[in-house]
């Protein structure tokens, strides 16, 4: 602070010499500005960038608003423009612009009408067509499930292309080790037999079975069937034929067959060779 004290001094003509003194009051002198800090100025660039960008976001929305309603002028123009064309074709008649536009609008409420029943109608043909199909469809399938039923309560099961095999037997000779004797035995009142000893002849097999043609056509047919011991080797085998053989109509066999194994074979399969239909 400073603190000053003016004297001042007035001459006035006529007037004799006076002084006096005018306090002043306390004057503050402020001292040197410090200058921006750099983030001062990171802050005022960054005040600036989201006034500019509330700016342009502002602009943005007014410009899709212009948009819109430069849409709407344009359809409304193309309207009044229509508007103008009709009235123009119509003469100065505007009852019978308006009565001409309604039955042009009457038509195609009809014409919307008449596409949605021929739509409905046809949705509703092609459903009972399915339903149909499916019913057919479940018929079909019941039959068939049935007719194979009917098969396997005779015994017969498939082995492919429509021809059904029955059960099969097996049968092996024997060789007599001792003379058989009979003899009377009073006692009992009959003839009593002493049965020798007997060894099993597996060289040998008798099988017998049955073949079904199980189409609608006369066929000829051929089965193979094979035997297997229990390591997987094939130790037998047969191959049955029927010729001309008739629809569900079962072909029995019996074969004889030789066997190459010392034993009970462990395992057999049966599969068809051919199944041709007679021209």
């Amino acid at each position: 602070m400073l603190h000053l004290a003016l004297a001042i001094g007035m001459f006035l003509p006529g007037a004799t010499t006076c002084a006096f003194a005018v306090p002043v009051t306390s004057l503050t002198i402020p001292g040197p500005i410090a200058p921006p800090t750099d983030e001062d100025t990171t802050r005022m660039l960054l005040d600036e960038v989201h006034r500019l960008q509330t700016m342009v976001d502002l602009m943005g929305e007014e410009l899709a608003r212009s948009r819109i309603e430069h849409a709407a002028t344009a359809r409304e123009l193309d309207e009044l423009r229509q508007f103008i064309a009709d009235h123009h074709e119509l003469a100065q008649d505007f009852e019978s612009y308006t009565a001409v536009l309604a039955v042009a609008e009457e038509a195609a409420r009809r014409e919307a009408g008449e596409a949605a029943r021929v739509r409905r109608d046809q949705q509703k043909i092609d459903r009972q067509e399915r339903f149909l199909e499916a019913r057919a469809s479940r018929a079909a399938r019941q039959a068939e499930e049935q007719r194979l039923r009917g098969y396997e309560d005779r015994g017969f099961l498939p082995i492919g292309q429509d021809v059904f095999a029955g059960r099969m037997a097996y049968s092996y000779g024997t060789n007599d080790t001792t003379v058989t004797t009979v003899g009377w035995r009073p006692r009992y009142g009959r003839y009593l037999r002493s049965y020798p000893d007997m060894e099993v002849d597996f060289s040998s097999m008798t099988i017998s079975g049955a073949i079904l043609n199980a189409t609608e056509e006369v066929r000829n047919i051929g089965v193979a069937i094979a035997f297997f011991d229990d390591q997987g080797n094939q130790v037998g085998h047969s191959m049955v034929q029927v010729n001309n053989a008739r629809p569900d109509v079962p072909y029995p066999f019996t074969e004889t067959i030789k066997m190459a194994l010392n034993g009970p074979f462990a395992s057999s399969t049966r599969y068809v060779l051919y199944a041709d239909p007679i021209e």
